[in-house]
This record gives C-alpha cells, sequence and structure tokens, in this order.
C-alpha cells in the first residue's frame, strides 16, 4: 500500500509546455506572485487547499479534451481555494472566503494564484476541504444525469456501466435518497465480493459483471435510464436492459469504443440516445444557474448524501498522484493536497 507525506506541499505549480503522457510532461516549477503589488483593485489573490485529478485533467494534458490552454499552462480544472486578500474593488469576496473556479481551465494545481474576481464562486468554509474540492465536476453531472433525462420516481430503475467511477458512486447514492433503484456494472477484478459489498454499502441495489447484467434486470426490472460513460459493447448491454421509451446517457467514453445501439431497439422500443458535458450545460444555463446547482450539490454533501471517497496526495508529489489517478480498479479520487 502506497503511502504520501502529510506535511504541507511547498510553493509550485505544475505546469506543461507541450501535450503527451502526464508524467513525460508535467513539472514543477516556483509558484505565482501573489503579493499584495501583484492584486489589482478587480482582484483576489487565493491559496489553494485541494484540488483533484479527474480524468479531463488528464485528457487535457494529452491533448485529446475539447478544451485545449495556451502553453504553458497548469493542471487542474477543479479545487478549492481560502481567499488570502481582495482587491479594492472587490465587494462580494473577503479574506478568509473558500472559492472554487466557476469554469474549467483555470489551473488549480498549484499553491497561490491571482484571478478576477468574478472567476470564482463562494462556497461554504464548514465543510470537509476534499468533498469541496471535489464537489463541482462528478456530484453535478450525477444530478443531472438523474435530474434532465427521465421523470424518476420511487422505485424507478438506472442502470450503468462505470458503477465505480466518481459519478457512478455519486449516482449510486443520490438514487439510493431518492428511493430509485441503480444495476451498476463494473468490471471483472481481484476480490470482486469486497466491491460489490462497498457499492451495496452506498446504497446500490445490484452490483454485476457483463455477464450477470441482465439476470440483475430481470430480477430488478427494466430500466426508465442507462447512464454510459465506457462505450462499445458495454453501451450495447445497457441499451437491452432499457424499458420501452427510455433514455440512454452518454457522458463519456473511457473505452475509445463507439456507442453501440442496436437498430431495432431504436425503433421497436423507442430508446433514445443523448449526451452530456458539465462545461456545455455550465455554458447553456449560465452562471445563476451553476450556482443553484452548486448550493443543492453541497447541501447534499452536508445532509451525508453524497460522500466522495478521497485519498490526498502532497502536490509536491504529482506525478505519483497522476500514476495513482491513471491506476486500473481505482475506488477514490486522487486529491492534491496543496496547503494546510
Amino acid at each position: 500500500m502506497r503511502t504520501f507525506a502529510t506535511q504541507a506541499s511547498e510553493d509550485i505549480e505544475v505546469v506543461y509546455r507541450r501535450y503527451g503522457s502526464p508524467t513525460a510532461v508535467l513539472e514543477a516549477r516556483k509558484g505565482a506572485d501573489a503579493t499584495a503589488e501583484a492584486c489589482g483593485p478587480l482582484d483576489v489573490a487565493v491559496r489553494w487547499l485541494a484540488a483533484p485529478i479527474n480524468p479531463a485533467d488528464v485528457n487535457m494534458i494529452q491533448g485529446t479534451y475539447p478544451i485545449k490552454p495556451e502553453l504553458p499552462a497548469i493542471g487542474g480544472n477543479e479545487g478549492v481555494a481560502v481567499v488570502e486578500r481582495a482587491g479594492a474593488e472587490v465587494q462580494s469576496l473577503q479574506e478568509g472566503d473558500w472559492v472554487i473556479p466557476r469554469a474549467p481551465g483555470m489551473g488549480t494545481w498549484r499553491k497561490h494564484s491571482v484571478h478576477n474576481y468574478q472567476h470564482f464562486m463562494r462556497v461554504p468554509s464548514d465543510l470537509p476541504v476534499s468533498q469541496v474540492a471535489t464537489a463541482s465536476i462528478n456530484p453535478c453531472t450525477a444530478l443531472r444525469l438523474l435530474t434532465d433525462f427521465a421523470e424518476l420516481k420511487e422505485g424507478d430503475v438506472v442502470v450503468q456501466n462505470g458503477g465505480n467511477s466518481s459519478v457512478g458512486r455519486c449516482v449510486i447514492q443520490l438514487a439510493a435518497a431518492r428511493g430509485i433503484k441503480t444495476v451498476n456494472l463494473v468490471r471483472e477484478r481481484p476480490r470482486i465480493n469486497e466491491l460489490q459489498e462497498e457499492l451495496r454499502a452506498l446504497g446500490a441495489t445490484a452490483v454485476v459483471v457483463k455477464d450477470d447484467a441482465f439476470a440483475a434486470s430481470k430480477m430488478i426490472g427494466r430500466a426508465k435510464l442507462g447512464l454510459n460513460c465506457i462505450g462499445g459493447e458495454l453501451s450495447t448491454v445497457l441499451a437491452k436492459m432499457l424499458d420501452d421509451g427510455a433514455s440512454l446517457v452518454t457522458y463519456g467514453g473511457m473505452s475509445k469504443r463507439p456507442l453501440i445501439v442496436p437498430t431495432s431497439l431504436m425503433i421497436f422500443k423507442d430508446i433514445r440516445c443523448y449526451g452530456f458535458w458539465l462545461t456545455r450545460w455550465t455554458q447553456q444555463h449560465g452562471a445563476e444557474e451553476k450556482e443553484k446547482m452548486m448550493k443543492e450539490v453541497l447541501s447534499l454533501i452536508r445532509d451525508g448524501e453524497i460522500q466522495m471517497g478521497v485519498e490526498e496526495v502532497p502536490l509536491s508529489q504529482f506525478k505519483e498522484g497522476v500514476e495513482l489517478a491513471m491506476s486500473a480498479y481505482r475506488s477514490k479520487k486522487v486529491v492534491l493536497k496543496c496547503s494546510d
């Protein structure tokens, strides 16, 4: 079992000057100037507390993500920071406030930075740092998937592949809180019984591998909603588990294979297929709706209806953290501890 030092990380930022394998292209450089002189009248200087390593972060570094920042770029799109000073004309934020980025691309894998205050959203400072740091992508995606594509009620069934993913775990917890059943597909792995028990403890109705999926569907019932983050053959399995008129939503493609839905299901069962990308949702709905959603998610975290499993790694050990995040059969989100 890998262990990491717990001391505060040094003042660095994690950058990449070209696209490629994260372990090959990521490097550390001296942190940005966040002194009073660097903070303009509409700026806030922040100290980052924690920032997760998400699949989209890895894809962005590899150059395969739709958003391609200007190089050199700082890694990370999500995290939580504390305001250390605010410009003279900033009214909505003050020293000590916790904030999260309003949009991706800020670069959160660092200790200090200075930005226009409008780039941040204030969040409660009385929740666990790691939960706030991971609140704006995976839990929000799960909430939208369960809310926007089907009118689900207590007793309805949702099926998903990627049941052990961070979004999948959030779906399980949110669905259970609403009395919605979930059938969750996971990959074959060593000690799979332990994973099944873990996901059932979160509220999963069934946790199965591909070969057992149809038996579970027959026992629990046809699903009103299918959630696909893998593609290929496993998207076909989901489609065959859906009820007439159900929706199949694709929000990821971890297998790098296309969505495969039999024509007969589209015609005779009226299966509807959708795509979902949280960044596009935010662009379409605007800052006010994004803030409303974040308040709902943070309330769910406070009430214990969503809890992200995390493993903290010091910022200075970012390469080990990325390797860990990219390793197979992960059950916890890797979070870079940027400062105390």
